[in-house]
């Protein structure tokens, strides 16, 4: 768990130099990996860690390293239940969708923000709607496609489209778009990949029922 004293800290250098991209990328990574523990999640937030993502964001906007780690934070955040409503209401899927179009070549900001939203849209039929109505679907299959040879981004690209098919709405979507397009193209490119693969397969079983 994080001490309070150390992150502390980090938000103190965070405050001091806004617009430092090398700092605000080592505090961003610092929070993505302390979010990684279930109760620093919690810990973060109520500390005002969302709104030093956001400023990170907002101040760093071509700076693709801290775009990467703030949306790998964010996602991190949102597997707490009232982290993602606070995500939600407090314009963070904003942010990651803004980073995404931002720098469609990073590879860690396209699988983070895929991975950030399809946390979002877990569990929420509400979040799901939200993600499919501005866009979600299209910054996954546009992220897909820009990283092809990339399992990561793949894996997260199909973690998107298993959230947003839980809605009858997006299963629809994606049955009539490039749904499966780009999920056979996936297992065709990384076939020696088994987890990929798996998940791939699972993802067209469930849209054949």
């Amino acid at each position: 768990m994080a001490r309070p004293g150390n992150l502390h800290r980090v938000f103190s250098v965070m405050d001091l130099y806004p617009r430092a991209g090398a700092i605000q990328e080592w505090a961003c990574a610092t929070l993505f990996h302390l979010a990684k523990n279930g109760r620093n999640k919690v810990v973060i937030t109520a500390a005002g860690g969302l709104m030093r993502l956001y400023a990170a964001m907002d101040e760093n906007p071509d700076v693709s390293a801290v775009q990467g780690f703030a949306c790998g934070a964010l996602a991190e955040l949102a597997l707490d239940c009232e982290n993602r409503t606070a995500v939600m209401a407090t314009g963070g899927l904003r942010r990651v969708f803004a980073a995404m179009d931002r720098t469609p070549g990073c590879a860690r900001v396209q699988e983070n923000g895929c991975l950030a939203m399809a946390l979002l849209a877990t569990k929420s039929a509400g979040n799901k709607d939200v993600v499919l109505k501005q866009g979600g679907l299209q910054r996954a299959y546009a992220a897909m496609d820009g990283h092809v040879g990339c399992v990561a981004v793949q894996a997260r690209g199909c973690q998107v489209l298993q959230a947003l098919i839980g809605i009858a709405c997006g299963k629809k979507i994606v049955l009539v778009g490039r749904g499966l397009e780009v999920l056979h193209r996936a297992k065709t490119v990384h076939a020696s990949h088994a987890l990929l693969t798996a998940r791939v397969n699972a993802l067209i079983a469930l849209l054949a029922l």
